[in-house]
């Protein structure tokens, strides 16, 4: 028994790759993918469309569990609030980010910057935003949480939370350094 996961990076495609699965759902050895990648660089691929592909019959799309998961999650999700806070206020927050990520830069190379927005009333018609926010930088990771009405000055107040920690841990290591010399 195996099975075999298609997975596609967020980088440039020759990221993308295969993971091979075995019993028990481990994944298998280094070998047994390595030749497993040897046997399909040799293989003659054909391609079709995939309207072509799904009408005759060779693409099924299996229903699990994990997709009535996000079925569930998808059903709650208001979409138009969602696509009119993207519009109102995207550039605004990318700008804060992006002044924010060149400051960050010049201490270490960011690989990761993950927000999480909550949204919910704290009474009346006014929404109250909760913006978590998460930026790999090097071999550490910072964490930041904000909460407020406005949801640009909470994403910019975020930012400037994660800049303080940066500096702060470089600070620190300055600091450390220092006093070992």
């Amino acid at each position: 028994d195996a099975g075999i996961m298609i997975s596609a990076s967020h980088n440039p495609s020759e990221y993308n790759g295969i993971k091979l699965i075995v019993e028990e759902g481990r994944d298998s050895s280094v070998e047994c993918t390595n030749r497993l990648e040897e046997l399909i660089e040799r293989a003659e691929v054909k391609t079709m469309p995939w309207k072509a592909a799904e009408e005759a019959g060779l693409i099924r799309i299996l229903k699990t569990p994990f997709n009535d998961f996000l079925d569930s999650i998808l059903g709650q999700l208001d979409l138009d609030t969602i696509k009119k806070i993207t519009k109102e206020y995207s550039d605004q927050i990318y700008e804060y980010i992006q002044s924010e990520i060149s400051k960050i830069s010049k201490v270490g190379t960011p690989s990761s910057l993950t927000f999480h927005y909550g949204k919910y009333n704290e009474g009346g018609d006014r929404q109250k935003y909760s913006v978590s926010g998460r930026l790999a930088l090097d071999s550490e990771v910072f964490t930041a949480k904000e909460v407020g009405w406005d949801i640009a000055k909470v994403s910019n107040d975020l930012m400037k939370k994660l800049t303080a920690a940066v500096m702060e841990r470089k600070d620190a290591k300055d600091t450390y350094r220092k006093r070992k010399k």
